[in-house]
């Protein structure tokens, strides 16, 4: 038996937790740049504001109920995300976390005889502990768990947690499911199912395994079984490492400095080197990619991209900034107005299986140097200590998060503060 758990709007929860004054409010979030609505609460959604509606255009209707918007704040999200994880961790040995608001359990055999209190212990403990609300679907595929959860966001009465074990609620619950709303099931597929006269997801489990998975993949056909109680996916507890890391963001504003690209090129490949080092891993070569706004006719439009390969794999920052800046080097050019640019580590492996190169001449200090600077900036803060070249706080490229709230669980100065 497998439990999803879900966070109920997960950003504007983790904003109301440290203020409680917003609950039964219109809240939004905004992207990058204060761009877009990316998060809201049910009373944004009551008020028909869309997802990914530009915030200009919700401003003053948001205002008119006295609602409150703020920036993406990561920082607090991913720190509230692993407060919940940890809670679930309690209920369960094997926990596959599956997003920053979404993790699969086993249930454990000595709780599979009455899972409506385990589900309902579940929502009271993280509820208890993080502040954060959550809905639980039980079912005994991770499939049917996701429709459970997807029918409890739709419920009129408000449930918490749904319960699909018995052949007939699974059916019924099925029947409500567009198939469009699988998981796993993307737009193409659903289109090509729906010209087959295939609108719910009880119409897809009749089809015949064979035909779903010449026409479309081996993964369909797995999704198909899953919905027919047939578990093909296990709870993953150790997922695979990644192959790549990306660090992009679009400018706060134009660009058209090469010192002022350096600063982001460095700082996106210093956050990329720290999240290598304590992932484990090396990357075997690095990419730097830069764009113009294509959006904006006027003006000079370009995009390059440049993949230089290191002498050895590596992840310390001096290494991972050098041959990020002499990528930039060979790309850019002046007298265009640059919109974004991003770094990609390539090829990531193991530190653990590293090959050195017999001719490497890259500093062996730089990998201490690069440790020593992971443990100042754990112990007081990100950015306590960085390169130089990262340049200000306050620069031009810097992303605008003009609404951000305070880092209430990661910094010692922007703790809560009471009367």
């Amino acid at each position: 038996m497998i439990a999803l758990i879900d966070c109920n709007n997960f950003y504007v929860s983790c904003e109301r937790v440290f203020a409680p004054s917003l609950r039964n409010k219109p809240v939004a979030i905004l992207s990058n740049n204060d761009g877009c609505i990316v998060a809201r609460s049910q009373e944004i959604k009551d008020l028909g504001i869309k997802m990914g509606t530009p915030y200009f255009k919700a401003k003053k209707i948001i205002e008119r109920h006295k609602g409150a918007v703020f920036s993406s704040n990561y920082e607090l999200y991913g720190d509230m995300s692993n407060r919940v994880m940890s809670v679930l961790r309690t209920f369960s040995g094997k926990t596959e976390i599956y997003s920053i608001d979404e993790a699969f359990i086993k249930v454990p055999e000595y709780r599979q005889n009455d899972p409506e209190n385990f589900s309902s212990e579940i929502i009271r403990k993280v509820y208890k502990w993080t502040g954060i609300p959550v809905k639980v679907g039980t079912a005994e595929t991770k499939t049917l768990a996701k429709i459970a959860t997807e029918l409890v966001k739709k419920d009129k009465l408000k449930q918490l947690y749904k319960i699909l074990l018995n052949k007939r609620e699974i059916t019924q619950a099925l029947k409500k499911i567009p198939v469009i709303d699988i998981w796993g099931i993307g737009k193409a597929t659903a289109d090509t199912l729906n010209e087959h006269g295939i609108f719910t997801a009880e119409q897809f489990t009749a089809l015949d395994e064979q035909f779903v998975r010449k026409k479309f993949n081996v993964m369909t056909a797995r999704t198909l079984k899953e919905l027919q109680n047939i578990p093909c996916m296990k709870i993953d507890e150790q997922p695979q490492p990644q192959k790549n890391l990306c660090y992009s963001k679009s400018f706060g504003s134009p660009v058209t400095e090469y010192s002022s690209m350096t600063e982001s090129v460095i700082n996106y490949s210093s956050n990329a080197a720290a999240k290598l080092r304590k992932n484990k891993q090396k990357a075997q070569s690095v990419t730097v990619f830069i764009t113009t706004n294509f959006f904006n006719k006027k003006q000079k439009q370009f995009a390059g991209s440049k993949t230089l390969s290191f002498p050895s794999a590596v992840n310390s920052t001096e290494a991972i900034v050098h041959y990020a800046l002499k990528a930039l080097k060979l790309i850019y050019k002046n007298n265009c107005c640059y919109k974004k640019c991003g770094i990609i580590l390539n090829e990531l492996i193991s530190e653990d299986i590293i090959q050195p190169d017999l001719f490497e001449t890259d500093n062996p200090n730089d990998e201490k140097i690069s440790e020593v600077m992971d443990k100042i900036n754990s112990k007081y803060g990100k950015g306590t200590i960085k390169l130089a070249g990262e340049g200000v706080n306050d620069a031009c490229w810097k992303m605008k998060r003009n609404m951000l709230s305070r880092n209430y669980t990661t910094r010692w100065d922007e703790l809560l503060e009471t009367d």
